[in-house]
């Protein structure tokens, strides 16, 4: 299934924001369902964002698991940028 990020959240800046995507790509990896997540129209992410969202989940399922379930699509150089920086501050491989 494909979801559009500005679909999801009314803005990626917030953590309450963040909790809400959190909560949908939980419940996608719990239920084993593949997801494309769409940053269509997406300019920034701030790193409250991530870490209410991303980051809770790196800290509930490994990196591995997390990438098996969830495929980033449709996104601006700027934004991939961002997404590299970020799980690279979370000490991972990509």
């Amino acid at each position: 299934m494909k979801y559009v990020l500005i679909d999801i959240v009314d803005d990626t800046l917030t953590n309450a924001e963040g909790a809400k995507l959190y909560a949908l790509l939980d419940k996608s990896i719990a239920d084993e369902n593949i997801l494309e997540l769409s940053f269509h129209g997406t300019t920034a992410l701030s790193s409250s964002f991530l870490n209410s969202s991303i980051g809770n989940l790196l800290d509930k399922y490994d990196f591995e698991h997390f990438k098996g379930f969830v495929k980033f699509v449709d996104l601006r150089q700027s934004v991939a940028n961002q997404l590299l920086d970020y799980l690279r501050s979370c000490d991972l491989q990509v």
